[in-house]
């Protein structure tokens, strides 16, 4: 490269093929120069294609691009970006390429960037990504810290699970309040890692990139959550039927003892538990009410062998 930022060309070299008649013959029968051939006409048309662009992008004439005038060029790639993070990576670019400081970029500098960026779409599509992935990776860092400090509405400084119970809510999961609940209760025991009953930041950003951070990770959870609760659903049908021993559609208070009193429950226990899922006081347990039972008692860990007895 010359002082003025103009490189030299490989056509100014001297050519390898003979000066006499018959030289295509010759040229055809020496590999190495035919090779030399195709490397000047491939570097002849990359350098015409770099000054194209570089010209394109100098829209000033000065000779060389500033910073301002950048992001024509980076906007070929296609970056999906918001505004701020283009224009954040069209800055830290520009840094980087601006080797002598000088505050521009000669030909010398973008030339390097192309070759490296912008020759291939391969290599274009593998700078994308990467791009993407740093900036989208900043995003939802943010976005988590930004939920965290909107759900921490007592600025504690952690996140408790009525606080959770809020973010849960807003996500709309489709399912019935005891469902809901038992999936609270599940997301907050897996993410509370050190047993506080509070998360701070760590412990919810975990939970936050798991399962809450877009809307592509929200929607396979969320398949997840109701691919769950079908089979769950299956098995309280199952243990339903099992304590129903007269096949009454419904579980009286005698049916329940007998079915559970060799589940680690007491008499008192079982008691309580009838008064307060009859909720219509009929003296008779739905499965409806069996199955709030069931989720908010945690009853099929404690009745599991019940199932595999049966099967």
């Amino acid at each position: 490269e010359t002082a003025m930022g103009e490189q030299t060309s490989l056509s100014n070299l001297p050519s390898l093929a003979p000066k006499h008649e018959g030289a295509k013959d010759l040229v055809s029968l020496n590999p190495l120069g035919a090779e030399m051939e195709k490397l000047t006409s491939r570097y002849e048309f990359d350098e015409a294609k770099v000054k194209t662009i570089f010209n394109a992008a100098d829209k000033d004439g000065s000779g060389t691009i500033e910073q301002s005038e950048l992001p024509t060029v980076l906007k070929q790639l296609n970056l999906e970006l918001s505004s701020a993070d283009f224009s954040s990576y069209c800055a830290k670019i520009f840094r980087k390429l601006d080797a002598d400081k000088s505050g521009t970029l000669s030909y010398g500098e973008f030339s390097e960037f192309y070759h490296k960026v912008l020759k291939s779409e391969k290599a274009q599509a593998k700078h994308k990504l990467g791009v993407e992935k740093r900036y989208g990776k900043q995003a939802m860092e943010q976005n988590a810290e930004n939920a965290f400090k909107k759900h921490d509405t007592n600025k504690s400084g952690s996140i408790e699970k009525r606080e959770l119970k809020q973010i849960f809510q807003e996500l709309e999961f489709d399912l019935t309040p005891a469902q809901l609940h038992d999936l609270i209760n599940h997301a907050f025991a897996t993410a509370d890692k050190d047993g506080s009953s509070s998360l701070d930041f760590k412990e919810f950003k975990y939970l936050w990139d798991c399962c809450l951070a877009d809307d592509s990770i929200l929607r396979k959870y969320k398949a997840k959550v109701h691919q769950r609760y079908e089979k769950q659903m299956a098995e309280i049908e199952a243990l339903f039927a099992l304590l129903d021993a007269d096949d009454s559609g419904e579980v009286s208070r005698t049916e329940l003892k007998m079915s559970l009193e060799h589940c680690g429950y007491s008499q008192e226990q079982l008691d309580d538990l009838f008064i307060k899922y009859d909720k219509d006081g009929d003296g008779m347990i739905t499965l409806e009410e069996f199955t709030d039972m069931a989720l908010l008692e945690n009853l099929q860990k404690r009745t599991a062998f019940l199932l595999g007895d049966k099967r």
